[in-house]
């Protein structure tokens, strides 16, 4: 039998992981280059919140696509693979490691030789929630054209867009990607000039 504790515990947990953004994750996955991985704890260090790996954890296990977003790439603090990987387990985790070069010994990686540490993690965090913000827009904006108004939320989606285009950011971020400095798998449709600016357009 529940007891109330344990009603108030699953409770908290739900309301941790609401704040977790899950898109920011699974986009954050889709950066880790071939050949390297993370632990849950810079997953959550990522998101600003060290508290967090629990959570990231749970959030990988409800991947939808394995493929696009590689949570395999993901390893405990200690190297360790996850006996529950979403897709297979223990077991197929490790295959797809060892098919990227990835040496796994008694079900561990050496952190030292194949974790990945990305040098700018705010840049690479802001575009993340910006690509986020606006997929989601202009998905709202297919399904009822026209209804932002009516959503605090995407009103203030909006307003993080304006924001980030006009005060600099968007700019330093869209020159570090023409030098090349972001990671390849990094979705960047809001770097696109054209997009930002034909989106704020048909909003005027």
């Amino acid at each position: 039998m529940t007891t109330e504790l344990e009603k108030i515990s699953a409770t908290k947990r739900k309301n941790v992981k609401r704040k977790v953004d899950k898109q920011v994750v699974y986009e954050y996955l889709a950066t880790i280059p071939k050949g390297k991985v993370v632990t849950y704890g810079q997953i959550a260090k990522f998101l600003g919140n060290s508290n967090l790996a629990r959570t990231v954890g749970n959030i990988l296990h409800e991947n939808p696509d394995g493929d696009k977003y590689p949570c395999y790439k993901v390893v405990n603090a200690q190297g360790k693979l996850a006996e529950n990987y979403a897709f297979g387990g223990l077991k197929f985790q490790k295959m797809r490691l060892e098919a990227d070069g990835i040496i796994v010994n008694n079900d561990k990686v050496d952190l030292k030789k194949y974790q990945w540490n990305y040098e700018d993690d705010e840049r690479l965090l802001r575009i993340i929630k910006m690509e986020c913000y606006f997929d989601e827009l202009l998905a709202e904006n297919h399904r009822s054209p026209g209804l932002y108004s009516a959503s605090k939320t995407l009103q203030d989606r909006i307003n993080a867009l304006k924001s980030y285009y006009q005060n600099g950011l968007w700019l330093e971020d869209y020159e570090s990607d023409e030098r090349g400095e972001l990671p390849r798998g990094l979705k960047r449709g809001v770097l696109s000039q054209d997009a930002l600016y034909n989106f704020f357009s048909d909003l005027d």
